[in-house]
């Protein structure tokens, strides 16, 4: 690899970075839905562990727990997922109506 294509690698992988980083500053403050992350291209290489933490009021344990009942492995990127388990990690991860039974 040349100097000049190092450095362009490089770009890349910064501007990957950074998009990922908006993304779970969007999720965390609500403003967009695991659904609407799934979508972008920047999350693809994305773990799910860490994008299911992203969002407001989730930890390690709360991720974990989702992940097991998906199930969907704590290695697995985003763009691994098989559209049955996207559309599972949506249903976990939308808000819950209130009044409902847990």
């Amino acid at each position: 690899m040349s100097p000049v294509q190092h450095m362009l690698a490089l770009e890349k992988a910064n501007e990957v970075r950074l998009a990922r980083a908006e993304v779970r500053h969007a999720l965390f403050e609500r403003g967009m839905t695991v659904a609407e992350a799934l979508e972008l291209e920047c999350v693809r290489s994305m773990l799910v562990h860490d994008l299911l933490r992203a969002q407001h009021r989730w930890g390690s344990k709360r991720a974990s727990r989702v992940m097991r009942t998906i199930p969907v492995g704590a290695s697995r990127l985003v763009c691994d997922l098989t559209g049955r388990e996207r559309a599972a990690l949506v249903q976990a991860c939308s808000p819950r109506e209130k009044g409902g039974t847990r």
